[in-house]
């Protein structure tokens, strides 16, 4: 059965999943599960309760697909129904199973690692909260000439990697017909072909806090390009402030560095076009607090 828990302060680096089926070895023996759903190690048999499955966060074993190891108040670990939740949020090494803590890291421009402005003036600085804030004045109008992009990209944090980063986008005035935001770069001539985070997308883990944009029909777009009156962003809806949105977005760990901007064409000039993003906190969940030995 399963040996004990040792409390430790471990820093484990971002876990690299794997979906195939996959034993996992301590001591020369296999970890699995018994009759009662519990983990336990005995000889390797080869058998599906002895196979796991690992997207980064959940394990779960083949003979019980449906369910995920559940830390179950840091007694035994056994399998119970997937629900998302810290106990079960798992990174795995060679030989053995650890649980992980998230932990949010307030962001200030001591965390900023390198920018990116393509006609763009980029203003960096903390507020009276000490939350970072950027703001963004876009200086070309794009539509079949140069475009406007922006990005900022953050350190790793104690020297890991961040998972995850909260932020809240306000479109302060001005409009652009063409925009990508949250993680796209089509629009913009970006240098770049990715910001190191995931293009927003809720069905894969994303969240939106909430969204207060003044004008049209917003429905989680990273990107558009058009003349219709539902694109928030359009001169139809004036030269004004457009509202705001607010999100928690994935980092692609495969990727460094890593961090958020935006990019626009079909830019209206004749009134500053400025984006303002504040930088809230930045998810971490590297830090180990219950080993499991199996």
């Amino acid at each position: 059965m399963i040996s004990t828990i040792l409390l430790t302060s471990v820093v484990f680096s971002a876990p690299t999943p794997f979906y195939g089926p996959k034993i996992i070895k301590h001591d020369g023996k296999c970890v699995g599960v018994n009759h009662w759903l519990d983990l336990y190690s005995y000889d390797c048999d080869g058998e599906d309760d002895q196979l796991w499955t690992y997207d980064g966060y959940q394990l779960q074993n083949v003979d019980y697909s449906n369910l995920c190891l559940t830390a179950d108040r840091v007694s035994s670990p056994k399998l119970r129904e997937c629900n998302g939740a810290s106990d079960q949020n798992w990174a795995v090494s060679d030989d053995s199973i650890f649980l992980r803590d998230p932990k949010w890291h307030e962001i200030t421009t001591d965390d900023i690692d390198n920018t990116l402005t393509i006609f763009t003036d980029l203003a960096l600085y903390n507020d009276e909260n000490n939350r970072l804030n950027i703001d963004a004045t876009l200086k070309e109008r794009g539509c079949g000439g140069d475009q406007s992009s922006f990005a900022v990209y953050f350190d790793d944090i104690d020297g890991q990697k961040w998972h995850s980063i909260d932020y809240t986008m306000e479109f302060v005035s001005g409009a652009s017909s063409c925009w990508s935001i949250l993680g796209n770069t089509h629009y913009g001539d970006f240098e770049v072909d990715s910001l190191g985070i995931y293009e927003f997308d809720v069905t894969e883990g994303d969240d939106l806090i909430f969204s207060e944009l003044s004008y049209g029909e917003w429905d989680d777009e990273i990107r558009r390009c058009d003349n219709e009156l539902d694109n928030f962003f359009h001169l139809k809806h004036g030269k004004g402030y457009k509202g705001y949105i607010r999100v928690e977005q994935r980092r692609d760990l495969s990727t460094s560095p890593a961090g958020i901007g935006s990019g626009y064409s079909c830019t209206v000039l004749e009134q500053l076009c400025v984006i303002k993003i504040f930088v809230l906190l930045i998810l971490m969940m590297i830090t180990v607090v219950q080993q499991f030995y199996v």
